[in-house]
């Protein structure tokens, strides 16, 4: 995840074609959006660009969901040490 705090919640996703067709990245797009969704309080007020990995196919949904959620608690906690 890349990212940057800003005033404004903008998200973009990025699949690389390493993982698989168009069906497929669409796929893990879909899915890591609503996970997104779902954990939107950890994002507001950033801008940030979300890279799914291959490795990302292989995992249930709680696990995507769970992986996802650490990230997002550690960008938060990141940002409150620089301040």
């Amino acid at each position: 995840i890349y990212y940057r705090k800003i005033n404004d919640t903008k998200i973009a996703f990025s699949v690389s074609k390493k993982n698989g067709n168009a069906v497929v990245r669409n796929y893990q797009k879909r899915v890591v959006k609503e996970i997104v969704r779902e954990l939107f309080e950890y994002v507001e007020n950033y801008k940030m660009l979300i890279v799914v990995k291959k490795a990302n196919e292989e995992l249930s949904y709680l696990e995507k969901k769970e992986n996802l959620k650490r990230l997002l608690l550690k960008i938060r906690k990141d940002e409150r040490h620089e301040k």
